[in-house]
């Protein structure tokens, strides 16, 4: 009964598939016709002439003809470039370009979310099958658990000002008893503190 299935499945699907993988192909093989005087070439140029044009320019015309790419914002260059490829080059519709970023989006969400599912289980099969796997998980977690704590209690010193003379322990406890309406904060934690 399955392979009943298994077999409508196949030739069903099977030649819409092959006909759209022969389209697909088909416009690759013109793509990669168009473009093969620019792949398959190789040219120099020399740019001595806007050296010296930029050189006997003057400070207002520099600002008017700028010359110097260094400032480029590269990627979003390169990214109008690519888009001037397919729609000067390429001949090809801009309008779904929306709804093929929003698939591309979609894709990239499904493989992390995949490849993180994946990286967990097998972490998890790996610290159950191991001892030297489990014994690593408790010392980077130990190390991130201590490298936090004294984050926080660095962080937590730095906004009451008590430096490196007190302990969250003996000072928060202290800190917290005290009424504030008597002394400050401050004043209140460096006073067991010190």
């Amino acid at each position: 009964m399955f392979h009943d299935c298994f077999i409508s499945f196949f030739l069903f699907f099977f030649p819409l598939s092959f006909f759209r993988m022969v389209k697909i192909y088909n416009r690759l093989h013109r793509t990669m016709g168009t473009l093969t005087y620019f792949t398959c070439h190789s040219w120099e140029w020399t740019y001595n002439n806007l050296d010296m044009l930029k050189n006997q320019l003057l400070p207002e015309d520099r600002k008017v003809f700028y010359l110097d790419p260094r400032p480029l914002h590269w990627p979003h260059y390169i990214e109008n470039y690519c888009l001037g490829i397919k729609q000067f080059i390429l001949n090809e519709d801009m309008s779904g370009l929306p709804a093929a970023r929003a698939h591309l989006r979609k894709l990239r969400n499904i493989r992390y979310t995949f490849n993180s599912i994946l990286m967990v289980v097998l972490w998890r099969v790996l610290i159950a099958r191991s001892h030297l796997a489990r014994n690593l998980w408790y010392l980077i977690m130990g190390l991130v658990s201590k490298v936090c704590q004294e984050f926080l209690d660095y962080q937590f010193h730095e906004a009451l000002g008590c430096g490196e003379t007190c302990h969250a322990t003996t000072c928060l406890p202290v800190c917290l008893s005290t009424s504030p309406a008597s002394h400050s904060l401050v004043d209140n934690c460096l006073l067991p503190c010190l």
